[in-house]
């Protein structure tokens, strides 16, 4: 009988630890998290998740065209977010510029913001 107690409470304090790791390490605790952000892959519904007030210009149709150009689109949250949000994103995010880095190469990222840049530029100077 006391065996049968050392076991289940060792499988219960396994279950418990595994359940830490897995919140923390894969932020299961959120919407996005590792494993959402491998199922929106999976799915061609790459996106890079972003809280705070969004920067609007005239150029916003052809950003999110420069976006999906290099494969994922963007989605703001808007401006009330936890620590945890904020933490579970980066998670999300992180797995996304992985496949991004696959598919576009390693440099992606300056080439996607010349291009972005140039076109807040053009917004914002025909002011």
């Amino acid at each position: 009988m006391r065996n049968k107690i050392v076991i289940l409470v060792s499988v219960f304090i396994l279950i418990i630890s595994a359940s830490i790791i897995l919140w923390r390490k894969y932020g299961i605790s959120s919407e996005y998290n590792y494993f959402s952000a491998k199922s929106d892959i999976k799915n061609g519904k790459v996106r890079f998740i972003s809280y705070g007030l969004p920067q609007i210009t005239s150029k916003d149709a052809e950003i999110e065209m420069v976006r999906k150009k290099y494969g994922f689109t963007g989605s703001n949250m808007g401006c009330v977010a936890s620590d945890e949000d904020f933490r579970t994103a980066e998670i999300y995010n992180n797995v996304v510029e992985e496949y991004l880095i696959k598919r576009n190469g390693k440099d992606w990222r300056i080439k996607f913001q010349k291009e972005v840049d140039s076109l807040y530029k053009i917004a914002f100077n025909n002011k």
